[in-house]
């Protein structure tokens, strides 16, 4: 093992269902209750909720579904299972944090044939790792001193780590899992459950051994007298709370304590899944949707391109291009989102080839978020990107004042946490990108959607009423003011506020309060309207005092429209 050695064991409170339960299970655990008519949707204490597991998004409903889909999409045939369970951590109070979840996968034989690993990290992202049972189970795997789960009911199987889990580990190395099989460990009176996960190092050093065991019984939720639900429920409703601090806690000792060195976290890669977006991000990923439709109506050649959006924004689409006559001369192009994030980065550039490049071809594979295939069909689709014609939009004077103010916002985006290698230079401290920054060619789309006659402009108005968490009237609003106010949300949180958009709101929120406090303590109390009073002035001045007063009284008001300008 490696010199810094650190261990601890925590209670942990997991369920197992079947994939094609739907219910309560007495009151305490439910699943699956989208598929049953509202009247008879029951939910029990804990409950485990179909869209949050495998991938994000998507019209399949019900985890036998979620995961037939799945399967489908890894290339198992329906026929090559029969039925599966699900260990994982439930919600409690619509609260749940899965570190990892267990599928365990049977074939008609009631053989365990195929398990997924569905692996969550703190920043929201998730790798789901799909395994087939290997012929011959060993115990190799597990280092000495650590207990194997029974032989006779083992599933076993290793592979390639490629994904950020902890900030004291890179993405480099293996995994290994030794497991019990829930079904068969009832027969033999062995644990139900008993997973040992051990990662290795690239130079096949056991660097750290994880394992989930369940300590005494199983319990049915379906037969629980009252008394076992109220001790089950007393017992273990705070554990779910208390795992992610528990992590905190543990990491405070790894890093001041034993010293590690930390790994920052790299985008992920192709093979998982992203973060869950924000509202800016759903807002932004509309306009570039309906931004690539126009790329590829105007491309130079004739042009299919596939573009899927970061997880939880839609399914893949496919455009084509107008001047598609001949199948035989239209040139492929894939483009794919593997994070939210690259929908608040693309709007810093004011070139579309230059994000590309920032952000797929020529950036540290640990950076990328967004990935190209076929990119050398690439200048066909960007060979209207820089067209002026779109800007011809007449625009009032303020509103080309609030479009100057995004322009002068604009920056550079935030710095990636891996400098590129081909960007390093050892003769000097920093590079410092000292071009003016224009108007990128998505400013000018969405100030053409004014003009659109809905091409566009319904694409968006979909995607936006569909994806984004906040409440916009994209009927009643201007799109381009959507976006004009959305960008430059992103281009003040970015300078100034680290990133952090929600700080906008606190920050909002302050100057309401102080508002409201000073009319109380000035004008409300009559103090300063009292005090000139008694020294008499002039009408002129009383006036202009009560004009103060107005000012400030509704400063709240004032306040808002400012924003919205």
């Amino acid at each position: 093992m490696f010199p810094q050695k650190h261990s601890f064991a925590y209670s942990y409170f997991s369920v197992g269902v079947p994939v094609n339960f739907k219910g309560c299970a007495g009151s305490m655990l439910s699943t699956n209750l989208e598929l049953l008519p509202p009247n008879e949707r029951r939910k029990g204490w804990f409950n485990v909720n179909a869209a949050d597991y495998l991938y994000r998004g998507g019209p399949e409903r019900g985890l036998e579904e979620r995961l037939r889909c799945y399967l489908r999409g890894e290339g198992v045939p329906d026929e090559a299972w029969s039925f599966a369970y699900l260990v994982t951590a439930p919600k409690f109070l619509g609260y749940s944090f899965n570190p990892v979840s267990f599928w365990y996968i049977y074939d008609s034989s009631r053989k365990l044939t195929m398990m997924i690993l569905e692996v969550n990290n703190t920043f929201g992202e998730r790798r789901l790792y799909l395994l087939k049972a290997e012929e011959k189970a060993s115990d190799e795997s597990v280092p000495d001193g650590f207990e194997a789960p029974a032989k006779a009911t083992k599933f076993t199987n290793a592979w390639v780590k490629d994904f950020h889990v902890s900030p004291f580990n890179s993405r480099k190395g293996t995994y290994s899992l030794t497991a019990a099989d829930p079904v068969a460990a009832l027969k033999t009176g062995s644990k139900v459950l008993d997973n040992v996960v051990v990662l290795n190092s690239s130079k096949a050093h056991a660097k750290l051994v994880a394992r989930v065991y369940s300590d005494g019984d199983h319990m049915d939720p379906a037969t629980m007298s009252t008394s076992q639900a109220l001790t089950l429920l007393a017992s273990w409703f705070w554990v779910g709370f208390l795992t992610f601090p528990r992590i905190i806690a543990q990491a405070y000792q790894l890093y001041f304590k034993r010293k590690m060195h930390v790994w920052f976290r790299p985008e992920v890669l192709a093979s998982s899944i992203g973060r869950t977006h924000t509202s800016s991000e759903a807002i932004l990923e509309a306009f570039f949707r309906a931004y690539l439709g126009f790329l590829v109506d105007n491309a130079s050649a004739p042009l299919r391109l596939t573009y899927t959006p970061a997880g939880g924004l839609g399914v893949s689409v496919t455009m084509t291009s107008r001047l598609t006559k001949d199948e035989n001369e239209v040139k492929e192009l894939t483009l794919r989102v593997i994070s939210p994030a690259f929908y608040t980065r693309f709007v810093h550039y004011s070139h579309t080839t230059e994000a590309f490049d920032r952000e797929s071809l020529h950036t540290d594979p640990k950076n990328r978020t967004l990935v190209l295939e076929n990119a050398e069909n690439l200048p066909l689709l960007l060979s209207s990107s820089t067209s002026s014609s779109t800007t011809k939009t007449k625009l009032g004077k303020i509103d080309q004042y609030r479009w100057q103010l995004l322009q002068r916002l604009r920056s550079p985006p935030p710095a990636t946490a891996y400098p590129d290698s081909d960007t390093t230079f050892s003769d000097r401290a920093s590079v410092q990108d000292i071009r003016k920054m224009p108007s990128s060619p998505l400013d000018h789309f969405a100030v053409s959607l004014l003009l659109d006659d809905g091409r566009y402009s319904d694409v968006v108005k979909a995607q936006i009423l569909k994806n984004a968490s906040v409440l916009l009237r994209v009927e009643e609003t201007s799109l381009a003011a959507v976006y004009r106010d959305t960008v430059t949300k992103v281009f003040i949180a970015d300078t100034y506020l680290l990133g952090f958009e929600g700080l906008l709101s606190v920050i909002d929120l302050v100057v309401r309060i102080l508002l409201v406090v000073v009319w109380f303590k000035f004008f409300a109390m009559g103090e300063i309207g009292q005090m000139k009073l008694e020294k008499g002035e002039r009408a002129c001045a009383v006036f202009g005092w009560k004009l103060v007063g107005w000012v400030v009284q509704n400063g709240v008001h004032l306040w808002y429209a400012v924003k919205d300008a």
